[in-house]
């Protein structure tokens, strides 16, 4: 495991009946046209590490949670897909990326995730409004792992499954 692994999470196929139907909307919505929609990524987030121990930084609907691995693993098994970050950091930017990851506090916004990807979806134009306070969760996976490499450009509007196809490259993680 790694600081930087960038985790994705495939549709909710279980309780709650609200999640699924969120799940499945932005799956939906977001899938490439010859893409099975249980392949379609409607979730991202990262990993980091604090005092020896890696947890997922996950945007939720209350904000940002943290997570163990290990519970992170159990609570989404059979949903979970990792790249494997391909980089070489210094010290001192891979502690600048944890401490970020651990103190940076956003809201998850509900609004950009469905509505606006919608009309994105439609028009291929993002209209959700720029804020650093509020943030999809593919957009706070990019913002923060832009702290060890700057590779991303677009970090508004992007949603989980174009972020995963952009670093379809990178090495999946194996357990």
């Amino acid at each position: 495991m790694k600081a930087g692994n960038i985790v994705f999470l495939t549709e909710r196929k279980k309780k709650p009946y609200y999640r699924i139907l969120i799940s499945k909307g932005i799956a939906l919505f977001t899938k490439y046209p010859n893409q099975k929609l249980e392949d379609v990524k409607v979730h991202a987030a990262i990993i980091y590490n604090y005092k020896g121990i890696f947890y997922v930084r996950d945007m939720d609907k209350d904000g940002d949670d943290h997570y163990t691995i290990d519970k992170y693993f159990e609570k989404y098994k059979g949903r979970i897909e990792i790249k494997i970050n391909p980089f070489l950091t210094t010290t001192a930017i891979l502690n600048k990326f944890n401490n970020s990851c651990r103190n940076t506090k956003v809201k998850y916004d509900f609004w950009n995730t469905f509505f606006f990807q919608i009309i994105k979806t439609i028009t291929g134009k993002f209209i959700g409004k720029k804020t650093s306070l509020h943030r999809m969760c593919a957009e706070d996976a990019r913002t923060q792992f832009n702290i060890l490499k700057n590779i991303f450009s677009d970090l508004e509007g992007v949603n989980p499954n174009a972020f995963h196809n952009e670093i379809m490259d990178w090495e999946i993680w194996k357990k």
